[in-house]
């Protein structure tokens, strides 16, 4: 999920940070002669969609 963080220091030294997550998960489901198979993989990245284009 996306974070949103505030950092402040002892000398009054504040610091905001956004951190966007993005989930790209596939499923594969393969059939053959009444046999299945399946599989999957999930990545998830701090950054925003821009990475997939």
């Amino acid at each position: 999920s996306t974070s949103h963080i505030l950092f402040c220091n002892s000398e009054g030294v504040s610091y905001y940070d956004y951190r966007p997550m993005v989930t790209l998960s596939a499923v594969c489901i393969m059939e053959e002669n009444g046999r299945f198979e399946n599989s999957h993989s999930a990545r998830a990245y701090r950054k925003g969609f821009e990475f997939l284009s």
